[in-house]
């Protein structure tokens, strides 16, 4: 089969998939799976693969082309980005890169993007610090740029999440229902050591409301669920001590706190607490339902899709500005009450029995070995 003459057609017997799934991944619709959209790319870069409308608009000077590139399509939370995303840039072609994470993967997407001499790109940085490393080229080329973050050293428009904001306000509500022991599991470490926003916020509020920061836990877990799972199961398990709330830096990874709870045995919110950040689709079908930070992915999505539309009409005429996402607190079942005395003894006594537990099962190994 010659690489030159390849259709669509061709790609989806390659993929074992339906033609329809793969136009689906090229114009960058939500609806495939992670798994299934990184084969379909993968093969239309083995291939080089090229769709005969984008063949075509290389001649001319616009490709009316938009490169969206996410470091974690699996989160729910990009999926529900991109549709909303997708419902502005309906007119255009859009084509969607998982970098799972992977700084190359997210290079090598750039490079595929300036070969289809793309117009336009939306981009959620593996590392936001590193990110002028290699999107230099986008911007001295002309080539329109929003960011889901601030990109240190490049002047483009962008989203701001006010991490500072949701870290404080999730531990002031914690605190507010009498928590004290509290682990927040934050993203990856940033590589210059220093706290990211979100996790200085946390802080912040414990040392405005006289509780000793070194008290607490921050525990970097990443972004996906099995960070969650294998954090929280090593306090439940009685390898440290046990908090009453876990502070989760998104809803993936309270729902591996989730999975962790039932796995020993323990109840939510009666005998851990749990508060999430994205409020995702899921979070209110969970039982119980997640309290969390909702960040209005409907806006971010339309927002970001606009805001690069102006910038590609515009071009070098165009202002970069910010997008201000305004959180909001979304109270629900996950969180214990501890104000009150019952509920406060009842965790007391939850985090004995965790212990005692713990204690009997090392006994237990001990007397096996």
């Amino acid at each position: 089969m010659s690489r030159t003459n390849l259709t669509m057609a061709d790609i989806a017997r390659i993929c074992g998939v339906a033609r329809s799934t793969v136009h689906a991944v090229l114009k960058g619709k939500p609806g495939v799976s992670a798994r299934t959209r990184a084969k379909v790319l993968d093969a239309v870069a083995r291939f080089d693969y090229s769709p005969c409308p984008i063949a075509k608009s290389l001649a001319r000077k616009k490709s009316g082309l938009v490169g969206v590139v996410i470091r974690d399509l699996a989160n729910p939370f990009y999926d529900q980005f991109l549709k909303h995303m997708d419902h502005v840039l309906k007119d255009l072609r859009v084509i969607t890169f998982n970098t799972r994470h992977d700084i190359d993967k997210e290079i090598h997407a750039l490079r595929t993007l300036a070969g289809y001499r793309a117009d336009g790109l939306i981009i959620a940085p593996v590392q936001p610090e590193r990110a002028a490393d290699h999107l230099g080229d986008w911007v001295e080329r002309g080539g329109a740029l929003v960011s889901l973050d601030r990109l240190p050293g490049i002047e483009c428009s962008y989203v701001e999440f006010r991490n500072f904001d949701i870290g404080r306000m999730m531990t002031e509500y914690a605190i507010r229902l009498g928590h004290r022991a509290i682990c927040m599991l934050a993203g990856p470490p940033r590589d210059d050591a220093r706290d990211d926003e979100r996790v200085a916020g946390f802080k912040a509020c414990l040392r405005e409301q006289g509780l000793d920061p070194a008290e607490c836990t921050v525990q970097h877990v990443g972004w996906r669920w099995e960070g969650g799972f294998h954090a929280a199961s090593e306090f439940f398990s009685g390898a440290r001590r046990c908090p009453s709330l876990f502070i989760c830096n998104n809803d993936y990874v309270a729902g591996g706190v989730y999975k962790a709870a039932y796995v020993h045995r323990l109840r939510i919110p009666d005998q851990v607490s749990v508060i999430g950040c994205d409020d995702i689709g899921l979070a209110a079908v969970l039982g119980p339902s997640l309290t969390t930070v909702r960040l209005n992915a409907r806006g971010i999505g339309e927002g970001v899709a606009r805001m690069l539309l102006r910038q590609m009409n515009q071009g070098s005429a165009f202002q970069p500005r910010s997008i201000a996402v305004a959180p909001m607190l979304v109270e629900r079942e996950s969180v214990l009450n501890l104000t009150a005395t019952d509920s406060a003894e009842a965790c007391c006594q939850a985090c004995r029995e965790r212990a005692d537990a713990a204690q009997r099962e090392e006994a237990a190994c001990l007397s096996k070995g």
